[in-house]
């Protein structure tokens, strides 16, 4: 099997998933559009994984053992260190309470579950930045506030 990379970068990607096969399946489309991944399976890890390794990127699921998503999101986004990493939230749950919560405390986009892989591309290349700056600043048109969701 021939592994074509297509944008080698030293971007850090996180993703935080309790089904190992598709946190998995994840991090094989990911490492193979060239970037580096961290992986962890519950919402506390995540905390602390971001914290120690500052990843530029977190994908994130919202039903997580320890510490679910929201609350992660929560801590994340309160922190001077992590709260400018934008957050994708990888779920299966349609709009409703639950995403509406993530959305508050400062999802930049929703990536519903099945998602196609060229969206979960499409997504990063939009969130990965030289820097980690969000919003308006780096002209992201979808702020905390505004979030985009992609099916």
């Amino acid at each position: 099997m021939l592994l074509v990379l297509c944008c080698v970068t030293n971007k850090k990607i996180l993703i935080v998933e309790d089904n190992e096969d598709c946190r998995e399946l994840q991090a094989v489309v990911i490492r193979r559009l060239g970037y580096e991944v961290i992986e962890t399976d519950n919402g506390a890890a995540a905390v602390a994984e971001a914290l120690a390794k500052k990843p530029d990127l977190i994908i994130m699921d919202l039903s997580l053992p320890q510490m679910n998503g929201e609350e992660a999101i929560v801590q994340l986004k309160t922190l001077p260190t992590t709260r400018e990493i934008p957050i994708i939230i990888c779920t299966a749950y349609d709009a409703g309470p639950r995403v509406n919560r993530a959305i508050v405390a400062g999802a930049a986009e929703i990536l519903h579950k099945p998602f196609k892989f060229s969206d979960l591309e499409n997504l990063l290349r939009k969130h990965i930045r030289s820097d980690h700056k969000n919003g308006a600043e780096a002209g992201n048109q979808n702020s905390p506030s505004n979030p985009k969701t992609t099916s």
